[in-house]
């Protein structure tokens, strides 16, 4: 298995492809997304990045569409707060017999149903 280094490496590879690619003319962006047809900030995505030049083209809500968890309710953790807040979670967390995580997911599942608007 590559390491996340590599899997990145390999990513910038793939990207500086396209964009040479696109610059010189070898591989065409086209002016849709190719899901949904939006004209707005057509983005290539890799399924593979080890065929640099394959790529799909994609307007930005289709590409985050793409990488987004594919069961629904699942949330990735992509980030971490900072201490302070991570450490007060945890407290609350405890006292309401929960994982931090599972409290933060709860939080964001409820802002996004609309719930903490």
């Amino acid at each position: 298995m590559a390491s996340s280094y590599e899997k990145q490496r390999a990513k910038q590879r793939a990207q500086t492809a396209v964009a040479c690619a696109v610059e010189n003319g070898t591989l065409v962006r086209p002016s849709r997304c190719s899901r949904c047809g939006s004209t707005k900030d057509i983005q290539a995505h890799h399924p593979d990045y080890s065929k640099p030049l394959d790529v799909e083209w994609l307007c930005c809500k289709c590409h985050v569409g793409v990488h987004r968890p594919r069961r629904q309710g699942e949330i990735k953790m992509t980030f971490r707060p900072p201490l302070a807040l991570w450490r007060e979670t945890k407290i609350l967390a405890i006292n309401k017999g929960i994982s931090a995580e599972s409290l933060v997911i709860q939080a964001l599942t409820a802002y996004m149903k609309g719930e903490g608007r």
